[in-house]
């Protein structure tokens, strides 16, 4: 699988639905129909997205950020998160970015 796996549900602490405003970081299911599935070559992923409000980079930050088979890390000053993926997911295959204008770090 790849940063994603088969199967449907949130993750581990701290993941909820996708909902806009959130704080809490959200794990959807998703399909080769987002705009990254090419990475994926068709198979279903997961998309993690961990809000992180007032940031604007994360040059400065040297944050540490972990993707597992089973987990993804994230630690920054004033950002600690763990969550599991609700099925093992091919780390080889997964990536994580900052997107700026949303103040948010998304995990494929």
């Amino acid at each position: 699988m790849s940063a994603g796996g088969a199967g449907e549900g949130g993750a581990g602490e701290g993941a909820g639905g996708d909902e806009a405003g959130s704080s809490e970081p959200a794990l959807c299911h998703s399909t080769s129909r987002h705009r990254d599935s090419s990475k994926f070559e068709g198979d279903e992923y997961y998309k993690l997205c961990i809000p992180l409000p007032g940031v604007s980079t994360l040059v400065h930050e040297q944050p540490a950020s972990m993707i597992s088979e089973k987990q993804y890390t994230f630690k920054s000053s004033g950002h600690d998160v763990d969550v599991e993926w609700p099925s093992p997911v091919d780390e080889t295959r997964a990536h994580a970015r900052f997107v700026r204008s949303r103040s948010e770090l998304q995990v494929f």
